[in-house]
């Protein structure tokens, strides 16, 4: 039996199939090697059953495609002779070696309304799934942009107003003026960093995600326990009174402290980051169970 390949450029070459068992994909470890980057490392398989020979996806990216009809992964065809087999820009059909059969055209029957139902649900699942990849992507991304501005941005803003002298301190504290900016600047480049690997390499979705989800929460933790830690200065007692006390009962008319918008920017930031980086772990997670195939 030949195998008739055609990556795209329009020759067939003709391939013997001597094994039982034919591997096809962009993999160097593949019997037959597909110079396509819609094809997967192992994208499907051709498996010799008596005179029969079977085709299955091996739970591809984009699919296998038979005759126009998209295969279940992990599911075996029978593949006869002269039928289409779609891989990428590749065209694989069989020939036999005594009897040559051209290759068919796509088939002008009417497609049975099953397999119709069942393409068109393989596309709208791979439509939803890229959209949410991405989407979890796109939240991460503006979850770092957020922090990043938030950052730069005023965070509190005090005002000291003393009888007779009126507003002797009116000063905005930004980002810059802690300690905690470069935590911010470092952990959003960092989730970036893992954004631009996850595009680039398709391997970074599980690790990536989970990456990203614990630097939004390291940074939310930090947060806290500062917050804590004025907190606590505040209860402090001096002579049984502590300063919280004082500025309740005296400072309320003399002491202005209000909430900048970096703030509420920095905790947006850090909630879309954990958020998307929860949610690109999960889908990678999902996706690279057994029953769905790996994410290339």
């Amino acid at each position: 039996m030949l195998l008739l390949v055609d990556q795209g450029t329009g020759t067939s070459l003709p391939l013997s199939l001597e094994r039982g068992t034919f591997t096809i994909g962009r993999g160097a470890d593949c019997d037959l090697i597909l110079h396509d980057p819609q094809a997967s490392r192992r994208h499907a398989e051709l498996r010799r059953t008596g005179e029969r020979w079977l085709i299955v996806d091996l739970g591809s990216t984009n699919g296998t495609a038979m005759d126009g009809v998209r295969l279940r992964p992990g599911v075996a065809e029978i593949l006869c002779p002269g039928v289409v087999v779609t891989i990428g820009r590749a065209r694989l059909s069989l020939q036999d070696e005594l009897r040559p059969v051209p290759p068919r055209e796509p088939p002008r029957q009417p497609v049975r309304a099953g397999d119709e139902r069942a393409a068109l649900s393989g596309r709208s699942t791979l439509s939803l799934w890229t959209f949410a990849m991405w989407l979890s992507r796109g939240i991460v991304a503006v979850g770092c942009a957020l922090v990043l501005l938030g950052a730069w941005r005023d965070w509190v803003q005090l005002q000291v107003r003393l009888p007779f002298l009126g507003t002797v301190v009116d000063r905005a504290y930004s980002g810059a003026d802690s300690g905690l900016l470069w935590l911010f600047l470092g952990a959003s480049v960092l989730a970036l960093v893992f954004v631009g690997l996850d595009v680039a390499s398709k391997r970074w979705g599980l690790s990536g995600g989970v990456a990203q989800a614990l630097l939004g929460t390291g940074i939310a933790v930090v947060l806290f326990g500062q917050l804590q830690g004025y907190y606590r200065l505040g209860t402090q007692k001096l002579l049984g009174i502590s300063l919280l006390e004082l500025y309740s009962r005296y400072g309320r008319d003399l002491v202005a402290v209000s909430i900048k918008p970096g703030v509420y920017l920095v905790s947006a930031g850090v909630a879309a980051l954990v958020l998307g980086g929860t949610f690109r772990a999960l889908l990678a997670g999902f996706k690279s169970s057994p029953s769905h195939g790996r994410v290339e």
